[in-house]
């Protein structure tokens, strides 16, 4: 039996005063900073954002449910004058078709409402043409994920998402006068790696699936190339290895061999702890030793690291100290490495240690242009640092409620 969480009492008092600062929905929604914008339909920064705060805790209660009922009121109202579109589960009826689920799975309430919604979400097969529409957490695999927590079995909806997965990762398309991986992101011309963007989404969602029982023909194929493909881009560095966020055309062109290792950040939208959490399911889905020892490697330049020096300034959950403290705890999970459950309560030292009982919502956020930020929300703000220090007060591993579903960590 591991050791009981080093910092579990401090973790969850914190985690307390958060979802008291976000009690009041409109009055978190107003005293939102104008540097983090704030969208009524926002895992982000939004009410089904904020909803997780009390419907993902896995401490629960009537008060809880209340409180995540007020804020799904008002993203249900919002949704009514809000086009459907192929949004993904991040933003718009998505954000509000997960954050309803998550409510169901805590009270079993809710129902009604997700079913409803569920008429104006867009046919999959239609989302995986969407134009713009990325294939990560934040595109398609977060639609394919929904449906599969939704519903658990193979139903057409899901299939569709599987099934166009898997003919992406057999195809190639021309970039530049080169073949590329159909991956490839027209968006902004680079192959992305990690999980919020990037192949490790698809990689996890078709793991995930795969545990489940949910397994269509040429899914092994995919999970194969997939892994197949880190691992050509997993570079050395002493024991451990180092992977590209993202790959330009002329560094795919060159391969791995020339690419110059440059450790990123250990987020969970692009870094490597979110990859390795994604390799780690492929390996839990077909028994894969290997695979294992894949992710662990990816970890090492972490381990032996100091924390302070991983250039994070964010304590949020996309970009931030909550996203790699539950990666953290996830991973350590599956494998043998003590260092690991060290490292987890030396993050959660950290986290706690921001804390700043003066901010409005418990502690200070930094927005993409550097400037203060007051964030109420999930991805970018203080639920999300409520529900990792929940979950990590609780022992780490899967989030009881399932809100980590939405990062394609579980």
């Amino acid at each position: 039996m591991h050791p009981a969480p080093r910092h579990r009492d401090q973790a969850r008092t914190v985690a307390a005063r958060i979802r008291g600062a976000l009690a009041d929905p409109g009055a978190a929604a107003a005293d939102t900073g104008p540097a983090s914008p704030w969208g009524d339909l926002s895992l982000a920064n939004g009410y089904p954002g904020v909803s997780l705060a009390f419907s993902g805790s896995p401490l629960g209660g009537a008060d809880h449910a209340r409180l995540a009922a007020a804020c799904l009121d008002r993203a249900t109202t919002a949704a009514a004058h809000a086009p459907p579109g192929a949004t993904g589960i991040h933003d718009g009826t998505g954000a509000l078709a997960f954050a309803l689920l998550v409510a169901h799975r805590a009270t079993g309430d809710h129902l009604d409402a997700l079913d409803r919604l569920a008429t104006r979400w867009p046919r999959p097969l239609h989302a995986a043409t969407t134009p713009g529409l990325g294939i990560g957490a934040d595109g398609l695999t977060g639609i394919g994920r929904h449906l599969l927590a939704r519903d658990g079995t193979a139903t057409p909806g899901l299939r569709a998402v599987l099934a166009h997965l898997i003919t992406l990762s057999r195809r190639t398309v021309p970039r530049h006068g080169r073949t590329v991986p159909a991956w490839w992101s027209a968006h902004d011309d680079r192959l992305h790696l990690g999980l919020a963007h990037g192949i490790a989404g698809p990689l996890a969602l078709l793991s995930l699936a795969h545990r489940a029982g949910v397994v269509l023909d040429g899914q092994r194929d995919a999970i194969e190339r997939l892994v197949g493909l880190l691992t050509d881009w997993a570079v050395r560095q002493g024991d451990g290895i180092l992977w590209p966020a993202h790959l330009t055309p002329d560094e795919w062109a060159a391969g791995p061999r020339h690419w110059s290792p440059a450790p990123s950040r250990p987020t969970w939208s692009d870094g490597a702890p979110g990859t390795a959490r994604a390799v780690q399911l492929a390996a839990l889905a077909l028994g894969r030793h290997d695979w294992h020892t894949l992710a662990h490697r990816a970890l090492l330049p972490l381990i032996t690291q100091d924390p302070e020096k991983w250039g994070l300034d964010s304590p949020g959950i996309r970009h931030g100290w909550s996203g790699v403290l539950h990666l953290t705890g996830l991973l350590a999970a599956h494998l043998d490495d003590g260092r690991l459950r060290l490292l987890h309560d030396e993050i959660a030292s950290i986290l706690l240690a921001h804390h700043d009982p003066r901010s409005r919502f418990c502690y200070r956020f930094t927005a993409p242009d550097g400037r203060p930020a007051a964030s109420p929300g999930f991805l970018d703000g203080a639920a999300g640092v409520a529900l990792a220090l929940d979950t990590y007060a609780g022992g780490g591993g899967p989030a009881v409620r399932g809100w980590d579903m939405a990062l394609l960590l579980a």
